[in-house]
């Protein structure tokens, strides 16, 4: 029965989701989601003709690497034929400007002009797209600023963006900026002229996901509400921003994930508690100078999670480690070998700080404890801290 109704559907879905290329000669008029498999790009007529098959299309793709449209006359001709669009991928393209009749797919809720190297300006008429919910500009490095209107997109959710501008979602001097009342993901990627994010970043209440990767700049951060923040290659970055551990942030930051940031050698320089009391997961990785945790770990109560992994310099824990009573999961992994031999269960001087973790992972040996015994086998503390949004397409 059930694959019965599994042709049934296939059958009923194929006329309107299909794979073609601009020389496909029987195109059915039902169609509605189309992914073009073509690696080089035909003349104009022989898209203009390919073009006049096809009837009220909701969904374009580009799923072959490199391979994404080359002329605004091509984005602009499938733009004013087909208004009811909800999906239109652009990844790859190398067209330098995007038609302003993009205002005219009021419907459309997924863009993504992805990995464009050549354009440099986006249309202002975008921020009419009131009901675009994924706006992916990462790898555009030609891109020098965002449009004026762009916080004005009342539905937008999921942002990704590259850009030359020094600051970041622009500044104060710039009217209609700063609203973004929905705004849930923000990944700012490959901005090496960055200096600072906008002084309203934190009036984006909705905001729970901020990763920063590939920037290059000495930039400085400020952010409030967030839930999880991520730290990718900021090779200028040696501690953890003082607006993290002192700002509001400090009481809902839930995850946190610093990766591959060369001169990191401290969560702060400061004493006293850490006052990420909402804390569940910590991974630090990739971050050759890091060398210890602070004794202010022991605040971090609601702590679950531990990861540190190719830090060759880490070697110690803190004393207060025991006091971690919420952590379950610690994996430590190519760092100091002296300290995994410190860790050794019952015979290892760091093994009484923390005997009360349940599963323990050293360098691919796994530590079960349960009724009191403790049992070593090969295996991973499984840690997943940032999901993957891409795979989630608006319907």
């Amino acid at each position: 029965m059930h694959d019965l109704v599994h042709d049934l559907a296939l059958s009923v879905a194929r006329p309107e989701c299909t794979m073609i290329n601009f020389h496909s000669q029987n195109v059915s008029e039902r169609v509605r989601h189309v992914s073009l498999l073509d690696t080089h790009w035909p003349e104009e007529e022989d898209i203009l003709r390919f073009v006049g098959k096809l009837r009220d299309v909701r969904t374009i793709w580009f799923p072959m690497v490199k391979a994404g449209p080359t002329s605004e006359s091509f984005v602009t001709t499938y733009v004013l034929r087909f208004n009811h669009m909800r999906v239109l991928d652009l990844t790859n393209s190398s067209f330098e400007v995007l038609p302003n009749s993009i205002c005219s797919l009021k419907h459309l809720r997924y863009l993504n002009l992805s990995n464009n190297d050549k354009i440099k300006k986006l249309p202002n008429s975008i921020s009419k797209l009131y009901l675009l919910q994924i706006l992916l500009l990462d790898g555009c490095v030609s891109l020098e600023e965002l449009p004026r209107d762009i916080g004005k997109m009342m539905s937008l959710q999921h942002l990704e963006v590259t850009t030359k501008e020094t600051s970041v979602l622009g500044n104060e001097k710039k009217e209609g900026r700063g609203y973004f009342n929905s705004l849930r993901l923000l990944c700012i990627r490959q901005c090496n002229y960055m200096e600072s994010l906008m002084k309203g970043l934190q009036s984006l209440t909705a905001l729970r996901t901020l990763v920063i990767a590939d920037c290059y700049g000495r930039a400085s951060l400020g952010l409030e509400r967030l839930q999880v923040f991520g730290i990718w290659e900021l090779p200028y970055q040696v501690t953890l921003p003082h607006w993290l551990l002192q700002g509001p942030s400090s009481n809902t930051l839930r995850h946190l994930l610093i990766h591959d940031c060369g001169y990191f050698r401290a969560l702060t320089d400061e004493e006293g508690p850490l006052n990420l009391t909402s804390l569940e997961t910590l991974v630090i990785e990739e971050c050759p100078q890091f060398s210890a945790l602070p004794e202010g770990m022991r605040h971090l109560t609601a702590l679950r999670r531990l990861d540190i992994r190719y830090c060759p310099k880490f070697s110690g824990l803190p004393e207060g480690m025991h006091h971690l009573s919420s952590l379950t999961q610690l994996k430590i992994e190519k760092c100091n070998k002296m300290l995994t031999q410190r860790c050794q269960p019952r015979i290892g001087e760091d093994w009484n700080k923390i005997a009360h973790v349940l599963d323990i992972c050293l360098d691919g040996i796994r530590i079960s404890r349960t009724n009191n015994q403790v049992t070593k086998k090969r295996g991973t503390v499984g840690l997943k801290l940032l999901p993957k949004p891409r795979n989630d397409t608006p319907q």
